[in-house]
């Protein structure tokens, strides 16, 4: 009995990291490659050595891109969409992905990526008698936003992601997301 406890206490945890690995390794290898454009957003952290915080075009959802059941057009979306499972669709332009839609349910034979909602986005409007601040879409996140860079290489990444230049290469499968490539 003592010896069926310690090698299900020696396999349970090699079983764990199998587990976590399995989704990584299945975006890696069945899933499907997509270039996105990426903002510009300072790399510089001196603990870590030389990374990109990746910041998307496809991070911002215009309200026209959200369906009028998830959202009041009218109000901020903290309690509607943050404990919402969100999928982002996306459209190929030319070679680049971009958002075609935001959405609640899971979306099939289409590419997508698992969201999570941020912030509303809102953009000041001002008139002669009174500000009013307009809500125009929604900033969501995914799983892409750290990749690890050659020492020495930030000052480059950064010009080129100022440019507009620097491109994403990712991996989707199933929603998941996997960073492969900047370029």
């Amino acid at each position: 009995m003592k010896n069926n406890k310690y090698i299900i206490s020696m396999i349970l945890p090699i079983i764990i990291l199998i587990g976590m690995a399995m989704t990584p390794l299945m975006t890696y290898y069945k899933g499907n490659e997509i270039i996105i454009n990426t903002k510009p957003y300072d790399p510089t952290d001196p603990f870590r050595g030389d990374y990109i915080y990746m910041n998307y075009d496809i991070n911002d959802i215009n309200l026209s891109q959200i369906p009028d059941r998830l959202i009041d057009k009218e109000d901020y979306y903290q309690d509607k969409l943050s404990n919402k499972d969100l999928y982002v669709v996306l459209k190929k332009e030319n070679e680049i992905y971009k958002v075609d839609y935001l959405t609640d349910k899971k979306p099939k034979d289409k590419i997508y990526l698992k969201a999570k909602y941020n912030h509303t986005i809102t953009d000041w409007e001002e008139k002669k008698d009174n500000e009013k601040e307009n809500i125009i879409g929604i900033r969501v996140s995914y799983n892409l936003d750290k990749y690890f860079i050659e020492e020495n290489t930030g000052s480059d990444f950064e010009k080129k992601a100022r440019e507009g230049k620097l491109k994403a290469k990712v991996k989707v499968y199933n929603g998941y997301s996997l960073l492969i490539d900047v370029f």
